[in-house]
């Protein structure tokens, strides 16, 4: 069994999205090593991830990004 995972570049012009098709025992660190190769990036954008509930769907929620800050941690946008 496969999940299928919709994955798209909020505010794009024209829409940027892949639709993925991903084994359900993967990790997270390794959702974000497929997602990076799907959009042909090489880990160097900064990003985040986050699941669209239909309420946010809706009002189309301003994402949440992530960054490393200078000590290495992570800290919100």
């Amino acid at each position: 069994m496969l999940l299928q995972v919709k994955v798209w570049i909020v505010g794009s012009e024209p829409a940027i999205w892949r639709l993925l098709e991903i084994a359900p025992s993967l990790t997270l660190d390794e959702i974000h090593g497929v997602i990076q190769t799907a959009v042909g990036w090489r880990d160097s954008h900064l990003h985040g991830h986050r699941p669209l509930c239909s309420s946010a769907r809706r009002q189309r929620a301003r994402p949440r990004t992530t960054s490393l800050g200078p000590s290495g941690s992570a800290g919100r946008q």
